[in-house]
């Protein structure tokens, strides 16, 4: 278990987010290119808080950015919970079934 994915590049913190998106965009796992998608969206803002830090901007570039941006970020994340869901509800319904097979099994004692 290596961890061995995406880029180790050199870069500002947006370089950071894009290269972090494109790893993503071309994940070989349908929930990494979803998280991609979210990472590309997100790129924007990066570069507008990383020019704001820097007092290239003034701080209303990334409020701005992130105005324009967060319903596509939310739908996104819909998007990641739903692919996700269908996880959660097995998850769910295994513990679910231990506590009952366990109350059952002190029962009986």
């Amino acid at each position: 278990m290596s961890g061995e994915f995406g880029s180790y590049s050199s870069g500002y913190f947006h370089d950071q987010m894009s290269f972090a998106a494109d790893d993503l965009e071309t994940g070989r796992d349908a929930l990494t290119r979803e998280w991609g998608k979210f990472f590309a969206e997100f790129v924007p803002i990066a570069r507008a808080i990383s020019w704001s830090e820097a007092c290239d901007s003034g701080l209303y570039y990334p409020i701005s950015e992130t105005i324009a941006r967060i319903q596509r970020l939310k739908s996104i994340l819909g998007d990641i919970e739903s692919h996700c869901s269908v996880y959660k509800e097995v998850a769910d319904n295994a513990v679910r079934e231990y506590v009952r097979a366990n109350a059952k099994a002190e029962a009986a004692e």
